[in-house]
């Protein structure tokens, strides 16, 4: 249905009317929260991919005036229910956390992952009531520059064992599993060995940036609890940080060839993963299994 420019045909002869609703929300989509709308973009689109990843603005949300109301929402709630309430405040302050200098991803994640640990006591789908000043305060402390440094000492500290973390992301992405070809630790230290440091930083913005827009553009509560959605991010970083540095063995280009690389990546992972409900399974499966806890998923920091 492209015409001879490659644009859509449908598009320039009846209008945006006539679209498929697909079409005419794709790449974009909306979450209503509290009778506000969001507009986000979805990081399965090459395009969206480079701005969020590059982009020295990606995350400063903008007021825009719609001419019409969007065709279909993405997400739809009030934050009236207690375990709705801390919405805002808890997606702000963990934006904000995972921008912080001074730490590595994984140690910003570690805290996260810690944090949620702490306030899934009271941040679930079950929670009758929610104390929001009493929250806003333990949070406060917690991401308090003492305790991060605190946090990020003992990661740096741990030992932690690989095998469950290689496991669940070889069974997640499917190939090396299937193919009877275990991903072993030192097979994938050898292959990280073969990537150049600069290239390897670069990557681990793109994480730190697809974790920063996963937590603006998708909400807590469609998980049980807060600790729930924590482990599922720490998960998602880590099948992509693999995927990110398979994409770099050897990688010889010049800087916009690996920018390239990585963008194709990212909206390679968002058009297997962020249109599917994986990684919500993958969490029900581990967590029936008794392998859900912090030290569990703390596993997935060593990829």
């Amino acid at each position: 249905m492209l015409d001879e420019r490659g644009l859509c045909g449908i598009h320039a002869q009846l209008g945006p009317a006539a679209l498929f609703e697909v079409c005419a929300t794709y790449p974009r989509y909306y979450n209503e929260v509290d009778g506000a709308l969001e507009l986000f973009g979805t990081l399965s689109c090459p395009e969206v991919a480079r701005q969020c990843l590059f982009g020295d603005d990606a995350f400063e949300l903008d007021a825009v005036e719609l001419d019409t109301a969007p065709r279909k929402l993405r997400n739809r709630f009030n934050t009236d229910a207690p375990y709705y309430k801390p919405y805002q405040l808890l997606r702000t302050r963990f934006v904000e956390l995972l921008g912080r200098a001074g730490y590595t991803l994984s140690e910003k994640l570690f805290a996260l992952l810690w944090i949620s640990s702490k306030l899934g006591e009271l941040v679930h789908a079950r929670a009758q009531q929610l104390p929001l000043a009493e929250l806003e305060s333990a949070l406060v402390g917690m991401l308090a520059d003492g305790v991060l440094a605190c946090l990020a000492q003992n990661y740096r500290a741990l030992k932690l064992d690989s095998s469950l973390a290689l496991s669940v992301i070889g069974a997640v992405l499917g190939d090396d599993a299937a193919a009877g070809k275990a991903v072993t630790w030192t097979n994938h230290v050898q292959q990280r060995a073969r990537i150049a440091g600069p290239a390897l930083e670069r990557a681990e913005v793109c994480v730190t940036r697809y974790c920063q827009n996963h937590l603006l553009t998708t909400p807590y509560m469609l998980s049980d609890s807060l600790f729930a959605y924590a482990r599922e991010l720490v998960r998602r970083a880590a099948t992509l940080r693999m995927l990110l540095q398979r994409g770099l063995v050897d990688f010889e280009g010049d800087a916009a060839a690996l920018d390239a690389r990585l963008v194709e990546v990212v909206y390679r992972f968002g058009r297997r993963f962020e249109h599917s409900d994986i990684f919500l399974r993958l969490d029900e499966t581990l967590e029936q299994q008794g392998l859900s806890s912090f030290a569990h998923t703390a596993c997935f920091f060593s990829v």
